[in-house]
């Protein structure tokens, strides 16, 4: 098995939407600003998108069951990012290094989001989150809160540092989002189609031992992260990586699904008895376009220092 069947037919980024829905980019006007502030604006948006009684199938003005993708830094962010150049065009480095699944209750009080009783994301990480509490942990499935990703800036000591993020919201039907949020919830249910905590114990290998342990998606194995939350979608007929071989997924495909193939996100009309398109609402902000383990200022400090002290020993 090779590494192109992995091939994802992806045009290189101009910066341009051509998927025919809503793609914006907020990259200039949240550069400065941390990701509560982003994720605020995507609340309020959110809460703008007008209702489509006709055909049900609507965004969660609360956020419930939306997609997050996040590229963090770091040795484990840098590994992930480089691991899906496999699935990219360009071969370059992805943008992504996790996704997630909102819980809902996402909030336009940035404040809110920075704090201690911020909304709730279920994920499956391979570093899970310092609170651990018996909620939903099971099958590698952890929840956390919103806060523990709103840090943009590179700091030595913070657990999370997260340049860029983005939100991915696909219009569904009550139904459908209640699906997802109980597959989501019961990941244990699907147990025999996915084993979330052996894919994040193989990841885990993968990262710290690159030179011996080959990258899982040449093996035909997924990112743990985007497994869960493709599983979660599986109970609603939601193909979130449609370019993918034998579901292997990974952020890079959900990025490119809400990025460039809309058209692929369909549902089955029963009035037209015909399929048609799913909307799908994209928000993004990428501080961090190529793939490095810390700021480039923060790297040159680093090595200045290392340099200088050498000289001197």
């Amino acid at each position: 098995m090779t590494s192109r069947q992995f091939f994802v037919p992806q045009r290189l980024d101009d910066g341009q939407s051509k998927n025919g829905y809503a793609a914006i980019d907020m990259t200039k006007e949240f550069a400065e600003k941390d990701n509560a502030s982003f994720l605020a604006r995507v609340a309020l948006d959110l809460q703008a998108i007008k209702k489509r009684p006709k055909n049900k199938l609507e965004h969660a003005r609360d956020g419930s069951m939306a997609i997050g993708l996040i590229g963090r830094y770091g040795l484990f962010g840098y590994g992930l990012r480089r691991s899906q150049e496999i699935v990219r065009f360009d071969r370059g480095p992805s943008y992504w290094s996790h996704a997630f699944l909102f819980h809902g209750n996402l909030s336009p009080d940035e404040d809110r989001l920075r704090g201690e009783d911020s909304p709730w994301l279920l994920e499956c990480a391979i570093h899970p989150p310092k609170s651990l509490n018996d909620w939903i942990y099971k099958d590698g499935v952890a929840p956390r809160r919103v806060s523990d990703y709103a840090r943009a800036e590179f700091h030595w000591l913070a657990e999370c540092s997260v340049p860029n993020i983005a939100v991915i919201s696909i219009a569904m039907t009550q139904a459908e989002r209640e699906a997802i949020r109980r597959a989501a919830l019961q990941p244990d249910a699907a147990r025999l189609q996915y084993d979330l905590l052996a894919l994040a114990g193989m990841w885990f290998q993968h990262l710290t031992n690159t030179a011996e342990v080959p990258n899982p998606l040449t093996q035909g194995n997924p990112i743990s992260s985007s497994a869960y939350v493709q599983m979660a979608y599986n109970a609603a007929n939601i193909d979130l990586a449609p370019t993918a071989i034998q579901g292997t997924s990974t952020p890079e495909h959900f990025w490119s699904l809400a990025r460039r193939l809309p058209g692929r996100a369909v549902y089955w009309e029963e009035k037209t008895k015909a399929l048609s398109q799913r909307s799908i609402q994209l928000w993004y902000c990428v501080r961090d376009p190529y793939c490095l383990m810390a700021p480039p200022e923060v790297l040159l400090e680093f090595s200045l220092e290392h340099i200088v002290g050498n000289t001197s020993g």
